[in-house]
């Protein structure tokens, strides 16, 4: 079991490459306070040999924020991201004391060069969800700034 914040756990987590060759990450997200919690942060990232991170995925109370590349990796298939329901973040599922919930992340097309996947875990707060957007607007940055034409 590992330790996240302020008394949330994940445990029994495992990773397995389905019949596209993403990368399916499971696992069980544990309340294991003796407060109700009103929401949950997984963030999964593949390290390359030398444990720089190459890729992160996003999983909000159980819903997956899906990034630039997992949508281009989708439209190369001739698929689109799931439709997300947005509105069950504006009123959090509650996880209470003692109580676990299962939690499912896909990296789409993950890269070649990957050697490992971590896991952590957050409560559900202003500063974790103000990371989240700042990092997801940042990686949309990079992808579309214009190329050195030289």
């Amino acid at each position: 079991m590992q330790l996240g914040s302020d008394g949330l756990a994940v445990r029994d987590t495992k990773q397995v490459h389905d019949q596209n060759g993403d990368l399916v990450v499971t696992g069980v997200v544990e309340n294991t306070s003796t407060m109700d919690k009103y929401g949950w942060v997984v963030i999964a990232e593949l390290h390359d040999n030398g444990g720089e991170a190459i890729r992160k995925e996003i999983l909000v109370n159980g819903l997956q924020f899906y990034g630039v590349k997992d949508r281009m990796a989708l439209k190369r298939r001739g698929q689109e991201a799931p439709q997300q329901d947005l509105s069950a973040l504006s009123r959090p599922p509650l996880l209470k004391a003692g109580n676990s919930t299962e939690f499912k992340i896909v990296f789409y097309d993950p890269p070649m060069r990957y050697k490992e996947c971590s896991i952590t875990l957050k409560n559900l707060d202003r500063d974790t969800i103000q990371k989240v957007i700042t990092d997801t607007l940042d990686e949309l940055r990079k992808l579309q700034k214009p190329r050195d034409e030289s």
